[in-house]
C-alpha cells in the first residue's frame, strides 16, 4: 500500500470541514492502493476533537498536532525552523514513513487584502517543500484558488506549481489557474462528494410538481474565513444588535422560505456550523409567528446527524458549500445562493455540475428578486437532478483516476524549490517585523489610554475633595506642602 501523509486535517465545528476529511478518506480507499496514514493538523481545540477523531472513524490514520502554543511569535520561529529544516517538518508530522503528502482541499488558497493570512498560507506550502526535500512526491487536493494579489501570492502558486500535482473543486479554480498562471491542474471535485449517504431516514417521495419538504441552510455575507476573523466577528456583533434582520442573507431567505410555505411546503432550517446559529433561529422565530406548524429549526450535532437531515429533504436550498454538496451526495437536488464576498467556489460548483443557472446570487439585491429567482429555478433543479448526478459520477471516477496516474505521485525533486524557500523566509521574516511594529504602536496606544484614564479619575476624586490641581507658577518650584 501506498501511504499518505495529510497536511492539514480540518478540525472545526462547521461540519462542511469534517466532510473534505472524510472525503480524502474515502478517496484513497477508492483509489488502487492508498492507504490515509497519518494526519497533521495545525492545531487542535479540545471543542473540535471529537469531530477530527470521528470524520477519520473509518480509517486507521493516526494524527499529529503541529502548534501546541497560542503565542504568534512561537509560531513564527517554529515556522521558521521548518523552512530551514524542512525535515524537522516532516518528523514533528509523523511523515517519515509515508510515500506521499497530500495538502488537503479546501478554500485557504487566497491572498487576503490585509495580508492577514500570511502565515497560513506559508504553511500551507511548507509540506510540498518538505515532501520535495525529501524525494516524496506530493499533491494538492481539489481546492478553491485565489485570488493572489502580490507578487507573495504569486510565490505561493509557483511553489505549489513546482512541488505538488495541482487540482481543483470547481471551474472558477480551474480558469483562474490556467488564465493567470498557465498552470495545468486537474478539473476534479470536492472530497465531500466521496461521503457515502447517511443511509437513516430516506425520504419518501411525494411526486408533487413542488417539493413538500425544503431544506434551507443559511450563512451571513461578509463572514469567514475570506473576510478574517476581525471583520466577521465586527458583522456577527453588528448583525445581532438587529436580530439579523439586516442581513442580505436573512431578507433573501425569509421571502423564499414564505414563498415556500405559502404553497405548503415543509421547512426544515439547518444549521451547519456554530457561527450561523443566531441568524437561524431569528429567522425561525421571525417565520413561526406566520406559520406556526410549517417552520423548524434542526440543529444536528454531528456531521452524521447533519447529513441525516439533509437526506430527509425533497430539495435542498443553502448559502453554504458543502450542505449543496452533501445534499446532492445524499440523493437530495440543491440550489446554492452566494454572496461575493463568499468567494468564487459555489457558481463554480454548479458550473463544473452542468448546471451554472443553479447558483444563484444574492450580492446586493433586493430579497424579492432572489426569491423569485429560486423559485424560477426550482424546477430545472428537480427535474435536471439526474444529469447532476451522472457528472458527480463522471467526476468521481476522474478524481480516483487522477490519484493512480503514475504522474501524480512522481517526486518533484527540490531543485526548483531552494529559492522558493529563500522567498517565503524573506516574506516570513517581514511579516513578524510588521506584526511586531503593529504590536508595539498597539501597546502604546493602549498605555497611552489608560494614562488618560487615570488622570480622568484623579480629576473626579480632586472635584470630590473639593481640591482641585493648582498649577505652580512659572519659574517657581512646586509648594512642599
Amino acid at each position: 500500500m501506498t501511504k499518505v501523509g495529510l497536511a492539514f486535517g480540518h478540525a472545526a465545528s462547521n461540519y462542511g470541514d469534517i466532510a473534505i476529511n472524510e472525503g480524502v478518506q474515502a478517496m484513497c480507499a477508492a483509489s488502487d492502493d492508498l492507504d490515509l496514514h497519518r494526519v497533521a493538523v495545525l492545531r487542535l481545540r479540545d471543542a473540535y476533537s471529537d469531530a477530527l477523531f470521528d470524520s477519520l472513524r473509518d480509517g486507521s490514520a493516526g494524527v499529529r498536532v503541529i502548534i501546541t502554543d497560542d503565542d504568534a511569535d512561537a509560531e513564527a520561529a517554529l515556522l521558521a525552523r521548518y523552512l530551514r529544516e524542512p525535515s524537522a517538518f516532516l518528523s514533528d508530522a509523523g511523515f517519515d514513513d509515508v510515500d506521499l503528502v497530500a495538502l488537503n482541499s479546501g478554500e485557504h488558497l487566497f491572498e487576503a487584502e490585509n495580508g492577514a493570512n500570511t502565515l497560513d498560507l506559508i504553511w500551507r506550502v511548507l509540506p510540498a517543500i518538505a515532501a520535495a526535500e525529501a524525494g516524496l512526491a506530493a499533491v494538492q487536493m481539489p481546492a478553491t484558488v485565489g485570488p493572489f494579489r502580490t507578487a507573495f501570492g504569486t510565490q505561493i502558486i509557483e511553489t505549489l506549481r513546482a512541488a505538488t500535482q495541482l487540482s481543483t473543486r470547481e471551474d472558477n479554480s480551474f480558469d483562474y489557474l490556467v488564465d493567470s498562471f498557465g498552470a495545468e491542474p486537474a478539473r476534479l471535485l470536492d472530497p465531500a462528494f466521496f461521503c457515502d449517504a447517511s443511509g437513516e431516514g430516506e425520504p419518501t417521495r411525494t411526486g408533487n410538481e413542488f417539493p413538500a419538504r425544503v431544506g434551507l441552510v443559511l450563512r451571513l455575507e461578509n463572514f469567514g474565513l475570506r473576510a478574517g476573523k476581525q471583520r466577521s466577528a465586527q458583522i456577527s456583533a453588528r448583525m445581532r444588535t438587529s436580530g439579523h434582520r439586516d442581513s442580505k442573507a436573512f431578507g433573501a431567505f425569509r421571502d423564499i422560505a414564505r414563498r415556500l410555505a405559502e404553497r405548503g411546503t415543509q421547512i426544515t432550517l439547518i444549521v451547519q456550523t456554530m457561527a450561523d446559529r443566531g441568524l437561524t433561529q431569528n429567522l425561525h422565530d421571525d417565520l413561526a409567528e406566520q406559520f406556526p406548524d410549517q417552520i423548524r429549526v434542526a440543529d444536528p450535532g454531528s456531521l452524521h446527524g447533519f447529513r441525516r437531515v439533509l437526506g430527509e429533504q425533497e430539495l435542498v436550498i443553502a448559502s453554504r458549500f458543502h450542505a449543496c454538496i452533501l445534499a446532492i451526495a445524499e440523493g437530495v437536488p440543491a440550489i446554492g445562493t452566494y454572496t461575493p464576498s463568499h468567494g468564487p467556489k459555489m457558481p463554480g460548483l454548479y458550473r463544473s455540475l452542468g448546471f451554472p443557472e443553479g447558483a444563484v446570487i444574492i450580492g446586493d439585491r433586493i430579497a424579492e428578486s432572489v426569491g423569485e429567482e429560486v423559485l424560477a429555478v426550482l424546477p430545472a433543479a428537480m427535474d435536471g437532478f439526474a444529469r447532476v448526478q451522472g457528472r458527480v459520477q463522471e467526476l468521481k471516477a476522474d478524481a480516483v483516476g487522477w490519484l493512480d496516474r503514475p504522474e501524480t505521485r512522481r517526486p518533484r525533486g527540490a531543485g526548483p524549490l531552494a529559492d522558493d524557500r529563500l522567498a517565503l523566509m524573506h516574506e516570513l521574516l517581514r511579516f513578524s517585523a510588521a506584526r511586531s511594529d503593529d504590536d508595539r504602536d498597539q501597546k502604546l496606544r493602549s498605555m497611552q489610554r489608560r494614562v488618560r484614564t487615570l488622570e480622568d479619575r484623579v480629576d473626579v476624586l480632586q472635584a470630590l475633595a473639593g481640591s482641585p490641581a493648582q498649577s505652580s507658577p512659572a519659574g517657581s518650584a512646586p509648594s512642599a506642602d
